[in-house]
C-alpha cells in the first residue's frame, strides 16, 4: 500500500505492508505493519514520466519539423534539378548558337585562346578549332596593327575593361588578309579571368568603301586621281610651301588631236588611248607626285619636290619619250603627241587659280610653238580670278 503524507520536507510517499498474526485457532490475532520511505523512488517515476512525456513530445515536434525539413529539402532539390536542367539547356542553345554564329568567337587568358568556335576557325583558314588552341591572339594579327592589338590587350586583360568597335586585320593561315571589327568583354572561364572577343568580318563592306573612295577621288577610265583628289593635293602643297618658304612645279598636259583620234576611230579607241597614257605617266612620276586626270584629254602632274627648270624640263622629257611609241590597235598605230606647260609656285602663281592659269596658258604656248613642253612667262600670263574650288 503506497500514500502519501505531509512533512516539513514537503510530500511523503510511504510503503505499507501488513502482514497477519494467527492465533492458536487460525483466527487473526494482530496485524504487523512495515513501512518504507519510497518519496524519492516516487519523484524519481514522476519525473521519469514527465521527462517520458517531454521527450516523446520533443520527438513528436523533431518529427514534425525534420518532416517539414525533408519536404523543403526535396522541394530544394527538385528546384535546382530545374534549374540545372535549365542551365544544362541553356548552355547548349548558346554553345549551338556559339557555334553556328557566322561571327568569330573566342576566349583567351592572358591572350592565349582557350576556346574558339568553328566559323571563327575557318575565318582564319583552320578547319579544327583545336589546331587554334593555345595560339597566342597576336600571331593571326596583321602586322601593322600588331601595336594597336597589344594596346588592346592591355585595356581588356590588365585593366580589365570591355573593348568598343574596333577595326583590325587578321592574316589567315594561307596568307591573305581579312579586315575585321572586334568587340572584347572581360569574363570569367572556367575560373579564372578570360576575355571573350567576338570579330565580325568587315573585308567586303572596307572594299565596297575603297570602291566607294575611288569612285569620288580617282578616274575610272584610267585609275588616276581626278580633278577633286589633285585640286585637295595641290592645296596641301601650297599650304605647305607657303609655311616653309619653298616652292615646286606644275605641269598641264594636252593630247594633241585628240578629237580626231575619237572622230576617227571611235570612243573606245579614244578611251584605250587615254588608259595607256594614264598607265605611262604612271611609270615616269616618283611616289611623292601626283598624276592626275582632270577629264577629257587633259592631265595634270603636281611635283612638290621639283624646284628648278633644270628638273621640271628633265621630267617633261621623260614624258615625251614614254610617249613616243604609239598605241598598238588592230587597225594600226595610234601616235601619241601631246603639249606640256610647265608653272612654278610662287614664281607663276601664288593661289590656286594663279597657278593652274600659268600652267594652262604654258601649255597652249608648247602647243602653239610646236614644241613638247614650255615653261610660264608671267609677263604674258593675264592675271587669274580666283575661284571657289
Amino acid at each position: 500500500m503506497k500514500h502519501s503524507a505531509d512533512s516539513s520536507r514537503g510530500e511523503l510517499w510511504i510503503e505499507s505492508t501488513f502482514y497477519p498474526v494467527l492465533a492458536p485457532d487460525g483466527s487473526i490475532e494482530s496485524v504487523v505493519e512495515t513501512a518504507r520511505d519510497i518519496t524519492n523512488v516516487r519523484r524519481a517515476e514522476v519525473a521519469l514520466q514527465e521527462y517520458s512525456e517531454r521527450l516523446e513530445r520533443e520527438v513528436h515536434e523533431r518529427t514534425a519539423e525534420l518532416e517539414h525539413a525533408n519536404e523543403l529539402l526535396t522541394e530544394e532539390i527538385a528546384v535546382r534539378r530545374r534549374a540545372e536542367k535549365a542551365l544544362r539547356e541553356s548552355e547548349e542553345r548558346f554553345r549551338s548558337l556559339v557555334e553556328m554564329a557566322p561571327d568569330l568567337i573566342l576566349v583567351h587568358i592572358e591572350g592565349v585562346v582557350s576556346f574558339i568556335n568553328p566559323n571563327g576557325a575557318r575565318m582564319l583558314g583552320y578547319e579544327d578549332p583545336r589546331d587554334l588552341l593555345g595560339t597566342h591572339v597576336l600571331e593571326f594579327v596583321d602586322p601593322a596593327f600588331k601595336d594597336r592589338a597589344a594596346e588592346a590587350l592591355r585595356t581588356t586583360v590588365i585593366e580589365r575593361r570591355s573593348l568598343p568597335p574596333t577595326e583590325f586585320r587578321f592574316v589567315r593561315k594561307d596568307g591573305t588578309a581579312i579586315d575585321v571589327q572586334i568587340t572584347s568583354t572581360p569574363l570569367m572561364y572556367h575560373g579564372r579571368p578570360a576575355v571573350q572577343a567576338v570579330a565580325h568580318d568587315i573585308t567586303e563592306r572596307k572594299r565596297a568603301e575603297e570602291t566607294i573612295r575611288k569612285m569620288a577621288y580617282y578616274d575610272l577610265l584610267t585609275g588616276l586621281p581626278n580633278r577633286a583628289l589633285f585640286d585637295d593635293r595641290l592645296a596641301v602643297a601650297i599650304s605647305r610651301a607657303e609655311r616653309e618658304d619653298s616652292c615646286f612645279a606644275v605641269m598641264f598636259m594636252d593630247i594633241n588631236d585628240f578629237k580626231l583620234v575619237n572622230d576617227s576611230l571611235g570612243h573606245a579607241i579614244g578611251d584605250a588611248l587615254l588608259a595607256e597614257i594614264g598607265r605611262r605617266l604612271s611609270k615616269v612620276v616618283r611616289r611623292s607626285d601626283t598624276v592626275a586626270r582632270l577629264g577629257g584629254d587633259e592631265f595634270t602632274l603636281l611635283l612638290p619636290q621639283v624646284t628648278s627648270r633644270k628638273a621640271a624640263g628633265l621630267i617633261a622629257r621623260k614624258i615625251v619619250k614614254a610617249l613616243e611609241e604609239p598605241l598598238i590597235i588592230e587597225e594600226g598605230a595610234v601616235p601619241i603627241d601631246v603639249s606640256i606647260g610647265i608653272a612654278f609656285y610662287p614664281t607663276d602663281g601664288r593661289s590656286f587659280s594663279e597657278l593652274m592659269h600659268a600652267a594652262d596658258m604654258a601649255m597652249y604656248a608648247s602647243k602653239n610653238d610646236a614644241v613638247p613642253f614650255a615653261f610660264a612667262d608671267p609677263s604674258l600670263v593675264a592675271p587669274a580670278k580666283e575661284t571657289a574650288r
